[in-house]
Parts: C-alpha cells; sequence; structure tokens
C-alpha cells in the first residue's frame, strides 16, 4: 500500500529540471498545489493517505473545493491539472489503476474553459488592423 505523501517527491523529481530534477516552475508549482491536496485529503471524513484508498470521489470533492476558493477558472483548471498528473504519473508507476482525476464524475464540478484554445483570441477587428498597418507602413514626417 503505498502512501500519497511518500511519492510527491519522485513525482516532483521526474517533471523537475536540472541536477537531479530539483528546480523548474512546474515542479515548484506543482509541489505547492501537491500540499494543497494532501491537506485536503487529511481534513476529509474518509482521510484517504494511500492509493488504494483514494476515488474519483475525492476528486470530485477536491474539484469542488478549487472551484470555492474565488480564483479564476483558469487557474482552477491549473490546479486541478497539476494534481491529474500526479494521478496519471501515480498510474504509470503502478499506485493507481487509473487516472481516478480524469473520471467524469471527478472533473463535473471544474469550469469549462468555454470552448476556446489559447490563441483563439483576437484582439484587433480586420478593419482595425488595416488602419494600423497602413499607418505604420507609411513614411514617417519625421524622417
Amino acid at each position: 500500500m503505498v502512501q500519497i505523501d511518500a511519492v510527491i517527491e519522485d513525482f516532483l523529481t521526474d517533471k523537475g529540471k536540472g541536477q537531479g530534477g530539483e528546480s523548474g516552475n512546474y515542479r515548484q508549482d506543482a509541489g505547492r498545489e501537491l500540499d494543497r491536496f494532501v491537506d485536503f485529503l487529511t481534513g476529509h471524513e474518509e482521510s484517504p493517505t494511500s492509493f488504494d484508498e483514494l476515488d474519483s470521489g475525492h476528486l470530485r470533492e477536491y474539484a469542488r473545493h478549487l472551484t470555492r476558493q474565488g480564483w479564476t477558472a483558469g487557474t482552477v483548471r491549473t490546479y486541478y491539472a497539476y494534481v491529474s498528473a500526479f494521478c496519471g504519473w501515480a498510474v504509470r508507476e503502478g499506485h493507481l489503476a487509473e487516472n481516478v482525476a480524469q473520471r467524469r464524475n471527478a472533473t463535473e464540478p471544474i469550469p469549462d474553459d468555454g470552448g476556446h484554445k489559447s490563441g483563439d483570441q483576437q484582439a484587433w477587428s480586420a478593419e482595425d488592423r488595416q488602419q494600423l498597418t497602413s499607418f505604420v507602413d507609411e513614411p514617417s514626417v519625421l524622417g
């Protein structure tokens, strides 16, 4: 029976950068979120401490917990993604049979992204863009 908190450092090392996987923003951010996740589990009524006890219901409750913190939808999705990545890693390591964080009932409370993808936004209308590029292309009066 593998304890959840006992292998967090292994996950962070695998995801870290530099000598021995000891640095990197992902490592730092994921570590902070996994600490928050373990604290949440510790306060849970069933208090799962091993992967054998962890199920999608615990992840669903954690997703709800994240949405109640007043963070933006993007922040909630990012924080949940760290926990989900950890669970995926635990599957590859043989600690979990499946990524319980990706089950539909676990992810339902996570706010959706509205179907938007990064880079889909266009700040300028076609007309605005044309006016701006025409202005920039004009010979300078100063020059």
